[in-house]
């Protein structure tokens, strides 16, 4: 997915996925803080909304990134979760070269 990140959170500047993509608009940024955003998948039905809040804070040597995905449609829920392993949290660990500090919740 790709969002501007100048857009203004809460301006509804949503951006169209492709097929097998998702689309969102930012909600809140607080930059180096938190990121909220509300996502639909481009398969999905249109009322299936789901809400990212990432939180990031500075640990011993490191920055840590609190991820929390709700609203995930029961249909979608294992595909997320592994979707954010393979597209999000396998590659952040290879970018580190320490293991990364964070936790996932997803709902």
């Amino acid at each position: 997915m790709v969002l501007d990140s100048g857009s203004t959170p809460g301006s509804h500047r949503e951006n169209q996925p492709k097929i097998g993509q998702i689309g969102g608009i930012n909600l809140l940024l607080i930059p180096a803080r938190m990121l909220v955003q509300a996502w639909r998948a481009a398969q999905g039905r249109k009322k299936d909304v789901s809400f990212l809040v990432r939180k990031f804070s500075k640990a011993p040597g490191a920055w840590r990134v609190d991820l929390v995905h709700a609203g995930i449609p029961k249909y979608d829920h294992q595909v997320a979760r592994q979707g954010w392993v393979k597209y999000y949290w396998k590659p952040f660990e290879e970018l580190s070269s320490r293991k990364s500090v964070g936790t996932a919740r997803y709902c």
